[in-house]
């Protein structure tokens, strides 16, 4: 994913669908249940475009990261060995302050 995708990490309030799935509330359909809580989410995007992974969640923003990479990233490719160690790193800067 590399080179035109980026990994990118939010909190935000979570909403469950009919299959028991949590997404953001930004990504929402009519029939989601709202959970009243916030939630970490991660997804690979390409900036400037609608292209983006399915979007995973997580109780920490390295959690979701982790989840995100297990799915989509590629472990073979340096750059983005590279940028998913410093997005944990940035991560955990998040998790302490419970942003």
């Amino acid at each position: 994913m590399a080179g035109f995708m980026v990994l990118q990490v939010w909190r935000e309030m979570a909403v469950e669908n009919a299959d028991g799935c949590l997404y953001p509330v930004s990504a929402s359909e009519e029939n989601d249940t709202p959970l009243g809580e916030e939630r970490w989410f991660a997804q690979y995007s390409a900036p400037g475009y609608m292209d983006c992974t399915d979007t995973v969640w997580g109780e920490t923003a390295r959690e979701a990261l982790g989840a995100c990479w297990a799915l989509f990233g590629d472990d073979q490719d340096p750059s983005e060995r590279s940028e998913y160690a410093a997005c944990l790193w940035e991560a955990r800067k998040l998790d302490r302050k419970g942003a």
